[in-house]
C-alpha cells in the first residue's frame, strides 16, 4: 500500500486534472497527493430517476406484501456492503435498542457480503425481526417500502445510497461525517456519531415517531436530488470537465508551438 501511495504522489504532477466525488475527498486527496486544490474538480455521482421509479403508495404496499410486512409496521432499512466501513453492526445495535420503544419494528438489511459479515450475522442472531436479505437488485423497491434509512458509515466518499433515498423521499438517519453532511445538505435529517448505537437509536425513533412532520424534509430531499444529483447533471458536469481538460491541453500545445517558432 505504501508503495502504491508513493507512486501516486510521484505521478500526480503529470496529471492535468483530477475528479473527486465530494469536496471532502478533494480536500483530503489534495493534501495526500500534494497537489493544488484547483487541480481537482468535484463532480457528484448521479442517479437516473426513471430507473429508480416513483415512491407511490401502490408500490410501497406491493413490496411490503411480498416481504410479509403489513402496512402499519415501522420498517428500518440498511443498504450497504457488510463491511466495517458501512457500520451495519451499529445499525443492528441501534435497532435492538429501538425495539424497547417500538417493539413491532422490522429491520431489513440488504447488502453484499463483506469483511464484517460474521459480525453482522452474530449481532442479528436470535432476533426474528432483523432480516438479512443479502444482495438485492430491488433496492429502490425496498426504499419505497421502508420508513427510514439507517446509514451510520464510519467513512465515505459520498454515499450513493443517500442520493437514492432522497430521490425516493425516504427519511435518513446517518453518521455525522463531512461527505455525508455534504451530500444531504441542509435538509435537516439527523446526523449522529458513527459509532454511537444509542444516539442512532434515538434518532431513528425520533424520525419514526414524527410521521407527517417529516413530509417537508422528504420534499426538500427530493428537490435536492433533482437540483444536484440527477444522471443528467452528473453527465453534463463530467463532459465539462473533459472539455476543460482538452482546452487546457490545446492552450499548452499552442504555447509550445509558438515558443519554438
Amino acid at each position: 500500500m505504501r508503495a502504491v501511495q508513493a507512486a501516486d504522489i510521484l505521478t500526480a504532477p503529470l496529471t492535468t486534472r483530477f475528479h473527486a466525488i465530494s469536496s471532502d475527498v478533494a480536500r483530503v486527496m489534495s493534501r495526500r497527493l500534494r497537489i493544488p486544490a484547483d487541480r481537482i474538480r468535484v463532480v457528484y455521482r448521479g442517479r437516473d430517476q426513471a430507473t429508480l421509479g416513483s415512491p407511490t403508495l401502490d408500490r410501497r404496499l406491493r413490496i411490503r406484501t411480498m416481504l410479509s410486512i403489513d402496512a402499519e409496521t415501522p420498517v428500518v432499512l440498511s443498504v450497504a456492503r457488510l463491511d466495517r466501513q458501512k457500520g451495519v453492526d451499529i445499525t443492528i445495535d441501534a435497532f435492538r435498542r429501538l425495539t424497547s420503544r417500538i417493539p413491532n419494528a422490522v429491520l431489513l438489511v440488504a447488502g453484499r457480503p463483506g469483511n464484517a459479515s460474521a459480525v453482522v450475522r452474530a449481532k442479528a442472531e436470535g432476533h426474528a425481526e432483523i432480516r438479512l436479505l443479502g444482495h438485492r437488485k430491488d433496492v429502490p423497491d425496498l426504499m419505497c417500502a421502508a420508513d427510514v434509512l439507517s446509514f451510520p458509515s464510519r467513512w465515505e466518499g459520498q454515499g450513493g445510497t443517500l442520493i437514492e433515498a432522497m430521490a425516493l423521499r425516504l427519511p435518513i438517519v446517518a453518521s455525522e461525517i463531512p461527505p455525508i453532511a455534504e451530500t444531504i445538505g441542509d435538509i435537516g435529517w439527523p446526523l449522529v456519531p458513527s459509532d454511537d448505537g444509542r444516539a442512532l437509536a434515538q434518532a431513528l425513533v425520533s424520525v419514526l415517531e414524527r410521521g407527517a412532520v417529516n413530509e417537508a424534509k422528504r420534499d426538500a430531499g427530493q428537490r435536492r436530488f433533482r437540483a444536484v444529483f440527477t444522471a443528467e447533471a452528473a453527465s453534463a458536469a463530467m463532459a465539462k470537465l473533459y472539455q476543460d481538460v482538452l482546452r487546457s491541453e490545446e492552450r499548452r500545445v499552442g504555447k509550445e508551438c509558438r515558443s519554438r517558432w
